[in-house]
């Protein structure tokens, strides 16, 4: 058992084996590592099968590559992939091969996704290509948004803005007083702008003109219902609990 820490850039690694390559200024970490990391007043944990850290000099800082079955928790945001590259410095995640990153009650993939940690808990999100966001809502029906590109604003887990560009596509539920579903709304157009209020879609602008379709609930089919790429991986939405607990569970599971 090794534990690695680094007050300059307040952080802490535990594993199971590291080595360190002086002459690459580069740190290989195995056996179940686990990264923590204080930003903000907040702690993120990241967890993989291996890190690679290398050390760079100009300008000073410490990126920590995530190879496989790689998890990341803090309250505001959770993700998977199968790598990323942490800057300890920036503050910055880049998440790529089958990314899922989840905020609020939001799961949003994209090809690569870029995660930016502000202060006063903002972080911004990018994605380049190939963006899908869902959510559930209350009786099981997913909201869903496509498009090419996202830049996202998201303040305490919350999702305030964000810009959508390229065949922008959207599926809205309209629920009723009583949670009951009335309809559905279908829009189409190139870029949209979104404001949410509590994680609720407040106010929804489209460039240019949408093409927009709604459909009362009586009327609709199940075929209707999402959008082209909709994959929800809720079983997979990773928990504090689950990445602290992983050692433990890997020695039990060894034991006969």
């Amino acid at each position: 058992h090794v534990s690695i820490g680094s007050q300059k850039h307040d952080a802490l690694i535990t594993a199971g084996k590291a080595s360190y390559i002086g002459k690459e200024k580069k740190s290989v970490i195995t056996g179940s590592p686990l990264l923590t990391k204080v930003v903000n007043n907040e702690t993120i944990y990241l967890r993989a099968d291996t890190f690679i850290i290398l050390e760079k000099n100009e300008p000073p800082e410490q990126e920590v590559h995530a190879l496989n079955h790689v998890r990341l928790y803090q309250e505001v945001l959770q993700g998977i992939a199968d790598g990323a590259v942490y800057n300890t410095s920036k503050n910055t995640i880049y998440l790529h091969n089958k990314p899922v990153i989840w905020c609020g009650q939001y799961q949003i993939t994209g090809e690569e996704v870029h995660l930016s940690i502000k202060e006063a808990e903002h972080v911004r999100m990018y994605i380049d290509k190939n963006l899908f966001m869902a959510s559930e809502n209350l009786v099981g029906h997913y909201n869903q948004v496509k498009g090419n590109k996202l830049v996202g604003l998201f303040k305490e887990g919350v999702i305030e803005k964000m810009s959508i560009s390229g065949n922008s596509e959207s599926i809205y539920f309209a629920l009723g007083d009583n949670n009951e579903l009335v309809g559905m709304n279908h829009i189409k157009c190139n870029g949209m702008e979104m404001t949410m209020v509590d994680n609720t879609l407040a106010q929804m602008t489209c460039q240019p003109k949408p093409i927009g379709v709604f459909y009362p609930a009586e009327n609709l089919k199940e075929d209707q219902m999402k959008l082209p790429g909709f994959v929800w991986f809720g079983e997979k939405w990773p928990t504090k609990a689950n990445i602290l607990e992983e050692p433990l569970k890997e020695m039990t599971d060894q034991n006969p």
